[in-house]
């Protein structure tokens, strides 16, 4: 039709046009190929021109030979160069070496003149030193020699004593000007020590008739029996006596720093004090020297409407302690006999007795675990050695406790009551090292645990081999597997031990096991054992883990819900499953 006729009619005229540009770069590129042909036929003129003298082919691998010689060439010149500059730099070495060795020679032979020089000077001088020696060594030189050196030591002997005396004459010279002047003061302070002497002397027999009244009230570690010193060596001795005993730390100090030592002392100690009305105040009238010392300060307590000082309050108290000590001796011997081997040694035995039975049913139950690993695991309840030589050990502590009353001796009381009394002070001690202040009913209740006086081992043993206890070094050499087990089996025996200690109807006490984060670190082949030891002591469990499932043979009936969250979620959705030992099954959801 006329439409596609016009459409051919189109497209022939811009195939027209299309060949016709064609045509016009067809033309171009044969103008551009033409020139190009010129440039190089120039080109090969002018190589042809420059190689016509050379001796080789103009081929290219003939060129990149030549050019491959030339650079081997200018290499080996260069070489040449640095060669020729060693060279001529060694001769020049070489002819400094030369003048400097002929300089050598020539001071060699110099050197040579002078030493034959000196020799024949030293033989003719050996010459003559052999006469002159010769001469010397005759009888009547010697002995003027001798006298000689006897008269000059005496001359420098008189001459030191010369001028020793010259000195000590004007020093006595000096010291007799002087000896009016000095006389006078000398006189005047002894005068003046003399009295300073006395009064020193007053101020101590004081001191010293304070400390005679004090001695009493002292122990006989700390009394100095002054009264016997002073019939011994009077005043003198008692003073040098006082001086001795002033300790080496106190010898630093000045009375001030004492006396600052003393109130702080008072006043941290006076709360404590307060309902002996302490004081502190000064004793004895002020010297008359300001320099001396004479006043001291002394603390008083009231005690029974009586002022009384320090010594006599310690006295005081110590005859306190030493009648309360024998009133809490009586008081320990009746707690002793009518609680503690009456009443509390019966709940201890029965405590005890349960606790090892407790232990032993657990190492019994664990001995019957068949971890598939051929490892099994027992527990033992041993008792503990004492810890002090005033302490008894746990079997004979626990023998005097169930010994009959009637029976026991006073030997067996005494030890019995030292038992108790020292691991009170231990605990007492132990709780002050650690900041605490327990109560005295909170320290015999420490004392009076019987737990404390076992210690749990744990054994292992592999089949074919004898039991050995489980340490840290032994626990690190197992596998993944075998740490689980020796982990999980104690703790779940335990448990299961404790649960058996309910009533007979198990309905009334679910054994419900839970655990966060269930068997993490244990390897999928030994995860199955442990849920089998958990279906072995007929457990009931809510276990959490991120990745476990629990779809083994060995667990009959399990619940599993599987938190999921879709990605960029606000919502957590649960989907539930139900696994019967053989398959799992999705639940719909409610």
């Amino acid at each position: 039709d006329a439409q596609d006729l016009n459409a051919a009619i189109g497209m022939r005229e811009n195939a027209e046009k299309e060949r016709q540009r064609a045509e016009e770069e067809r033309t171009r590129a044969q103008n551009e190929e033409r020139n190009k042909k010129l440039v190089l036929s120039a080109l090969e003129r002018e190589a042809r021109d420059a190689a016509s003298a050379l001796p080789y082919a103009r081929t290219i691998p003939d060129y990149e030979e030549a050019r491959e010689n030339a650079d081997e060439y200018q290499q080996t010149l260069f070489e040449a160069g640095q060669a020729l500059t060693e060279l001529r730099s060694a001769a020049q070495v070489s002819d400094a070496y030369a003048d400097e060795l002929e300089n050598l020679r020539t001071r060699e032979e110099e050197q040579s003149d002078a030493v034959r020089r000196l020799q024949r000077e030293l033989e003719s001088e050996q010459a003559l030193a052999r006469t002159i020696q010769k001469d010397l060594d005759s009888p009547e030189n010697r002995d003027r020699a001798r006298r000689i050196q006897e008269l000059s030591d005496k001359i420098r002997e008189l001459t030191q004593e010369k001028e020793t005396a010259v000195k000590k004459c004007a020093e006595l010279e000096t010291e007799w000007r002087m000896s009016g002047t000095s006389i006078a003061e000398k006189r005047t302070e002894l005068e003046r020590a003399s009295a300073n002497a006395k009064e020193c002397e007053q101020y101590f027999e004081e001191d010293l008739s304070l400390a005679m009244k004090c001695e009493q009230y002292l122990s006989k570690e700390l009394s100095p029996n002054l009264r016997e010193l002073y019939d011994a060596q009077g005043l003198n001795g008692c003073a040098k006596k006082a001086a001795e005993s002033v300790p080496a730390n106190a010898q630093k100090q000045t009375p001030e720093e004492m006396s600052a030592t003393l109130s702080e002392n008072f006043q941290r100690n006076h709360d404590f004090l307060q309902s002996y009305h302490p004081k502190l105040d000064l004793f004895f009238d002020k010297p008359q020297t300001p320099s001396l010392l004479r006043q001291r300060q002394r603390v008083t307590l009231r005690v029974n409407g009586k002022e009384v000082s320090l010594y006599e309050f310690a006295n005081f108290l110590q005859e306190r302690i030493d009648e309360a000590d024998a009133i809490l001796e009586q008081s320990d011997r009746e707690l002793f006999e009518n609680i503690l081997m009456e009443t509390i040694s019966h709940k201890l035995r029965g405590l005890i007795e349960r606790s090892g039975e407790w232990a032993r049913n657990m190492s019994e139950l664990m001995g019957t675990l068949d971890t598939s690993m051929g490892l099994t695991f027992s527990l033992d309840w041993k008792p503990r050695e004492a810890q002090s030589e005033t302490e008894l050990d746990t079997p004979e502590l626990v023998r005097l406790l169930n010994k009959d009353r009637k029976l026991l001796t006073d030997d067996d009381r005494l030890r019995v009551a030292e038992h108790f009394r020292t691991a009170v002070r231990r605990l007492r001690e132990k709780a002050e090292t650690n900041g605490e202040t327990p109560n005295y009913a909170d320290l015999i209740r420490r004392a009076l645990d019987y737990r404390e006086w076992y210690a749990f081992y744990l054994f292992y043993q592999r089949e074919g081999e004898v039991k050995k206890e489980l340490t840290d070094r032994v626990f690190n050499r197992f596998s993944g597997g075998e740490k689980a087990m020796a982990m999980y089996a104690p703790l779940f025996a335990a448990v299961s031990a404790h649960y058996r200690k309910a009533r007979k109807q198990r309905g009334d006490c679910p054994q419900i096991l839970a655990l966060d984060e269930a068997f993490a670190g244990v390897d999928e082949k030994n995860i199955a054992a442990m849920f089998e030891l958990l279906r072995m002591l007929d457990f009931d469990y809510i276990l959490n883990s991120q990745s476990l499932w629990g779809c083994y043979d060995c667990v009959k009936n399990l619940n599993i819900a599987e938190l999921h969250r879709p990605a960029n979620a606000s919502v957590v959705t649960v989907l539930r499953y139900h696994w019967n030992g053989l398959e799992l099954k999705m639940e719909e959801a409610l």
